[in-house]
């Protein structure tokens, strides 16, 4: 989620600076690392920005007034798209290659789901491919290969469930 946060976020300040790539050393605080930290600033304690610790350092960020702050703040929630979220979740979680570069990490995926006590009632099982099931993978999503048959492989339905156990419930 992080990842697709920072990418609304740069979006944001595209879409609001369209000319601060061209800003030169004249005006630091025009350039987009400078804005990104500003608006970090501005937006972490609604959304939950990560790199606020490093963007309270830029010597060079300013304050985002706070009729400005809800106007970013309303837009980066349009901007955010829960249906990119679902599938990068779903990208990462399924990639079959043993050493994959992945955002989330299938053990803790594992031993989450597993835990009665913090999955809010995830079925724990549902992770898991299922061949009596298998109409609820569509076909592009493939099949586990037979040495990842035992690890998390997730569908829609699963992972909106997931996200549901995890941010609402």
């Amino acid at each position: 989620m992080d990842l697709q946060k920072e990418t609304v976020l740069n979006q944001l300040i595209n879409h609001y600076n369209p000319e601060a790539w061209k800003t030169t050393d004249d005006n630091p605080s025009g350039q987009i690392p400078h804005i990104q930290s500003s608006y970090c600033i501005a937006l972490s304690p609604k959304l939950g920005l990560r790199g606020i610790k490093a963007a309270l350092l830029d010597k060079d960020s300013f304050q985002v007034h706070p009729t400005n702050t809800d106007v970013l703040a309303e837009a980066f929630k349009r901007m955010f798209s829960i249906q990119d979220l679902i599938n990068t979740i779903i990208t990462d979680v399924n990639q079959q290659d043993e050493g994959a570069d992945r955002l989330i990490d299938i053990e803790s995926l594992s031993r989450w789901a597993g835990d009665t006590t913090s999955n809010n009632g995830f079925d724990s099982h549902s992770i898991f491919y299922d061949a009596d099931k298998a109409e609820e993978w569509p076909k592009e999503l493939g099949i586990p290969k037979d040495e990842n048959q035992f690890k998390p492989f997730l569908n829609l339905k699963v992972t909106v469930q997931i996200l549901f156990h995890l941010f609402i419930k």
